[in-house]
């Protein structure tokens, strides 16, 4: 199976690869949230987010998401 796009020039990519690159992104993309998080909470928060514990459970809980949804 293969996921084409339409580009110029044509080209399609494996879907294993495809799946791949995504989930790596996502897993880059969440160790990213939660370094911010941790950066943010030791340096002080801005006004307005007041519980860290509620932030990394939601970043925590999307993590899991492509996952839950592709089945892996």
């Amino acid at each position: 199976m293969r996921i084409q796009f339409e580009l110029r020039p044509l080209a399609s990519v494996p879907t294993a690869e495809f799946f791949a690159a995504v989930h790596d992104l996502d897993r880059r993309l969440i160790a990213a949230m939660g370094e911010r998080v941790t950066e943010l909470a030791r340096t002080g928060p801005p006004a307005e987010v007041v519980g860290w514990e509620q932030v990394r459970s939601g970043i925590a809980e999307i993590s899991s998401w492509p996952l839950r949804d592709s089945g892996s």
